[in-house]
């Protein structure tokens, strides 16, 4: 009744319906201080991103900050790009600790896809570098 579209966030168990909207986290746990940092998370084939900005647009605010901020004012990344294949989010500074970035992302095609390992790495150079496993999701019509 407030307006806003309200959407519940659970374990992903690897199974979607074609046009479901799923919510893509990704958390980083950084050791040390970064600066210029690369974000790569490959999508699966017949995926498609609905919104890189899922608080702004959904009126939610899924990493509990207490700021009565705007969405854009409170990212800790730089720049973020919906490629075909992938997000890229870039980071010109990265503190030590916990960081989580959202997006949303709708399957369209049914079938068992791939999913390559989300990576991030330094952009001029290689004291940060991580990723993560391959995994999988089956689309169902």
């Amino acid at each position: 009744a407030d307006g806003f579209i309200k959407y519940d966030k659970a374990p992903f168990d690897g199974v979607a319906q074609a046009g479901e909207v799923l919510l893509v986290k990704l958390t980083i746990n950084n050791s040390d201080f970064g600066q210029y940092i690369l974000l790569e998370d490959p999508k699966a084939s017949g995926m498609e991103v609905v919104s890189s900005n899922p608080e702004e647009e959904l009126g939610s605010n899924f990493d509990d900050a207490e700021e009565n901020l705007p969405y854009w004012w409170r990212t800790w990344w730089t720049h973020k790009s919906d490629k075909d294949t992938h997000m890229a989010f870039f980071m010109t500074l990265l503190d030590k600790g916990k960081h989580e970035i959202y997006y949303l992302v709708r399957p369209e095609m049914p079938g068992n896809y791939l999913i390559r390992p989300t990576t991030i790495t330094g952009m001029y150079s290689n004291v940060i570098s991580g990723s993560t496993e391959s995994s999988r999701i089956e689309v169902k019509e």
